[in-house]
């Protein structure tokens, strides 16, 4: 680890890759800050909140993790199932959100220069279809102009679970020549120490991207039982910012196989497990044509785009886990943005409380609340009166009857009254002279918790409680985030966009919040009795091995099958036999 005397403190080779970029200039529009983006008056006070705590701690991450932009929103959100407000009663129909892969693959389908996706695990079933069809058209398009075309695909490591990465290239390109294209396809994965990608981003030629919370997984989003999720498209440049951000994975690949123990380990199939704190894979495709590692974005390769008329201000906040030691932007983006609330805060979350250890309320080794947002969402309530409204998953919601071993738990275990008392005790833990009777009437007004449910109520017909996944919050109905972060303490590699537009914002609610709120809030998930009874119990678990520290060679298969998300098809991990 190296000190640059500024507070800032990194991995040393991904100092190095800094510095090269920081001494070694690039065209005047990557350099600079996006001049044309909205003046930084424009931003309302929770936009400005983030913004600074980025600009004052995270300065050097500026393009990287972070930055002010601009950006429109293309349409209506993309929320999964679809018909969840407006179904009055039954299931789901059969191919009831197969809408959704196909968008994404026709978004892919538009790459004319460059196209980076980013996602927990391969893309399986109808959503593996749809974007090999997308590169089919793609390679089309690139053999007619005589131009090549690069697409970017990273994926997550995750333990116990190796991406094999020959087989998802032959998959993505069946149909494709190998030798008469002018198409470019990487396919990589990577983990260290507990972290690995869990971004969800397609961006296409700098100007379209889709993000937000949603996998590539057929069985999760497309049978029966579905979870719910949250995602949206955007145009302009904020799309730059996603394919920066995807720059650095690929070059921790590239620089951890130029090591020893890299060049010994990419010997080894990507689908083999192996007991390391690092691992990279990467398979490029025309094999013997492509390079072996991916190209870095830059903006000079792309036509220069105007800023599109109406767009709105945004802010790109990403983290990379452990790939940076200690310094996560987005999470102070976040806390600020809680911190700068004034009136309401409105959440849809997976959980907030950390993964258990299966079957009991014991979390595991090294993992604990997310105390500084619990502290964040303690002091808006006491100390400004603030509203605090929220959504949570199902406690161990598993879609369409799939169970641990499978990969499926949407859902930590904890109920909406462990949430509720935590928040409690974080109050009283800050604000030492508060009595129980005064505590109580607070927060009977100003905090609600409550399980996603839909007009059906809140299971389906095979008893399968509804699970949510979204990352989503809204603060003083003014500005949003949608992206892929968690706000259970979770180490990952994360990216989301803040939309700080009240307009856009009030949109946003009618589409989303507004129905998941009426559905949902029924008064009856948060006993004000078992609350106040819960106030001191212990939750947390500070024994242990550090989190940070927790090397992912101790995580058994088991657990993280148990306490995550993954897709249900083998395929694309098993050892290749073609």
């Amino acid at each position: 680890m190296v000190s640059l005397g500024l507070g800032i403190i990194f991995d040393p080779s991904l100092i190095f890759g800094c510095f090269k970029r920081g001494f070694k200039k690039g065209p005047k529009d990557e350099e600079e800050e996006d001049k044309s983006a909205s003046k930084l008056s424009e931003l309302s006070h929770v936009g400005s909140a983030a913004y600074n705590a980025l600009k004052i701690k995270h300065a050097w991450f500026h393009h990287l993790l972070w930055n002010f932009t601009s950006g429109r929103v293309v349409g209506e959100l993309d929320h999964t199932p679809k018909d969840a407000w407006t179904r009055e009663e039954g299931d789901p129909v059969e191919g009831h959100d197969d809408w959704f892969p196909k968008k994404l693959g026709e978004i892919i389908s538009r790459t004319e220069i460059w196209c980076d996706v980013l996602s927990l695990g391969p893309p399986d079933g109808a959503f593996m279809n749809e974007f090999n069809k997308a590169l089919i058209t793609v390679a089309e398009r690139a053999k007619n102009q005589e131009k090549i075309i690069n697409v970017r695909m990273m994926f997550g490591l995750i333990p116990s679970m190796p991406v094999n990465c020959d087989k998802i290239v032959k998959k993505l390109t069946r149909g494709i020549p190998k030798h008469s294209t002018f198409l470019r396809l990487w396919v990589g994965a990577w983990r260290k120490n507990v972290s690995w990608n869990h971004a969800k981003i397609i961006a296409v030629d700098g100007h379209m991207l889709h993000t937000g919370g949603h996998n590539l997984w057929d069985q999760h989003y497309l049978k029966d039982s579905p979870v719910h999720d949250l995602s949206f498209e955007l145009e302009g440049r904020i799309a730059n910012d996603a394919h920066r951000y995807a720059n650095e994975q690929w070059s921790f690949i590239q620089r951890k196989q130029h090591t020893i123990v890299g060049y010994l380990l990419k010997k080894i199939p990507s689908n083999w497990e192996v007991v390391t704190q690092t691992r990279v894979v990467i398979s490029s495709f025309p094999k013997g044509v492509a390079h072996k590692f991916a190209p870095s974005f830059k903006i000079g390769s792309l036509p220069y785009r105007e800023r599109l008329e109406g767009s709105i201000p945004m802010i790109s906040i990403g983290r990379y886990g452990s790939i940076v030691w200690k310094l996560r932007a987005a999470d102070d983006a976040i806390l600020a943005m809680l911190n700068a609330s004034q009136t309401i805060i409105r959440i849809a979350v997976q959980d907030f409380g950390p993964v258990l250890v299966p079957g009991t309320k014991i979390p595991l080794p090294g993992l604990k609340w997310p105390r500084p947002y619990i502290d964040a969402l303690a002091r808006a309530i006491w100390e400004r009166d603030v509203d605090v409204e929220i959504v949570l998953s199902h406690p161990n919601s598993r879609p369409g009857g799939l169970g641990v071993m499978a990969g499926a738990n949407y859902g930590n275990g904890w109920t909406c009254e462990d949430v509720a008392s935590y928040i409690l005790n974080r109050i009283q833990k800050k604000f030492v002279f508060v009595r129980s009777k005064i505590l109580r009437t607070k927060i009977e007004k100003k905090l609600r918790v409550c399980y996603l449910k839909q007009k059906i109520g809140h299971e389906y017909s095979t008893g399968v409680k509804m699970g949510l996944h979204s990352k989503h919050f809204i603060v003083d109905d003014v500005c949003t985030y949608i992206g892929s972060q968690n706000l259970y303490v979770c180490d990952l590699a994360e990216w989301g966009v803040v939309v700080d537009h009240e307009d856009q914002t009030r949109k946003f609610m009618d589409e989303y919040w507004n129905p998941l709120w009426e559905a949902s809030y029924t008064g009856e998930d948060c006993d004000i009795e078992a609350v106040m009874n819960g106030l001191y119990t212990v939750r947390d678990n500070y024994r242990g091995i550090l989190y940070e520290a927790y090397s992912s060679s101790s995580i058994s298969g088991s657990t993280c099958k148990g306490s995550g998300n993954m897709s249900t098809s083998t395929e694309l991990y098993s050892e290749d036999t073609d």
